[in-house]
């Protein structure tokens, strides 16, 4: 018997109270049970939802108009060859209008989970040059 909750139906209730329509969701692959999770109104939804994804390993994917509930650990779909990216060392980009110094990131970090490393989280950080 089971005694928790399905994590598809915790992530579907707070979408639907956080206002979003419940047929542009697709929680259809989350299968497992959780215990619960206690939300309060001091944070957004997506703190929830973030915090589920992180205790059960999925993530949201934004395709066919709907936002898909995917869980980690499934085979790929698809290989990007180092071939198929674009290489712009070749083209000259001459850049009209330089952006705003304090709008554009002076550091942003990236988190990622390192599947080579047991799935401990890591952190990729890229700088822009000085002004």
């Amino acid at each position: 018997m089971a005694c928790g909750y399905r994590l598809s139906s915790m992530v579907m209730e707070i979408a639907v109270r956080a206002g979003m329509d419940p047929t542009t969701l697709d929680v259809t692959r989350l299968e497992d049970e959780g215990a619960g999770l206690t939300v309060v109104n001091t944070y957004p939804a997506y703190t929830a939802l973030q915090a589920l994804s992180q205790a059960y390993f999925f993530a949201p994917s934004n395709y066919d108009g709907a936002l898909h509930m995917i869980p980690s650990g499934a085979d790929s779909v698809a290989t990007v060859t180092e071939d198929e990216m674009v290489d712009d060392h070749a083209i000259e980009i001459e850049q009209q209008q330089r952006d705003d110094s304090i709008a554009v990131p002076r550091v942003m970090h990236l988190m990622y989970y390192d599947v080579a490393g047991a799935l401990a989280t890591e952190k990729q950080t890229s700088e822009r040059a000085g002004d």
